[in-house]
């Protein structure tokens, strides 16, 4: 396998996955012939290569979904509709709302596979059915329906974040 790449330019295509990733990813997956290290995206489906190859290493080492791959993003097929982690947001929205960002909170798990994508320990489920924004750690103690209780209060003690709370006053 002979792969043209500048020793000089680390990521060539831009697309925020080093050449050296792409290619191992590719070896790793036996697809050295399909995946094409300088297109941005390459399964062309919204999703840049480098996000999907970094989530792809970061599920096979944490062993995500008891290895059972149709979970995990990967460059290799069009999974931009998929929503690896079931919190109500698929690939391509957390890749698009997180402002192309790989893992928005920097807590090192993939906003792929992340269930509270800014870290306010509200789950991303939780921040769309409240009509949170699950990329804003600042509405988690906010106060969504008015009531005098933060979202996460209402939330950690389990009453509708989007309901006014009677605590009889």
């Amino acid at each position: 396998m002979l792969i043209h790449t500048d020793p000089f330019i680390p990521d060539e295509d831009g697309d925020y996955a080093m050449d050296g990733a792409e290619i191992y990813y590719a070896v790793f997956n036996d697809t050295h012939l399909t995946l094409n290290i300088s297109v941005k995206d390459t399964d062309e489906d919204g999703i840049e290569d480098g996000p999907e190859v970094y989530a792809f290493f970061y599920a096979y080492a944490v062993n995500y979904a008891e290895g059972n791959r149709s979970y995990w993003a990967d460059p290799m097929k069009d999974d931009a509709y998929n929503d690896s982690d079931s919190d109500g947001l698929a690939n391509i929205e957390e890749w698009e709302r997180s402002g192309y960002r790989m893992d928005y909170d920097r807590d090192e798990i993939p906003n792929f596979y992340d269930t509270d994508d800014d870290n306010d320990k509200l789950p991303t489920s939780v921040e769309l059915s409240a009509e949170l924004n699950p990329f804003n750690s600042a509405d988690a103690h906010g106060d969504k329906d008015s009531d005098g209780l933060d979202n996460l209060w209402e939330y950690e003690n389990g009453t509708v974040i989007l309901y006014t709370m009677d605590l009889g006053e």
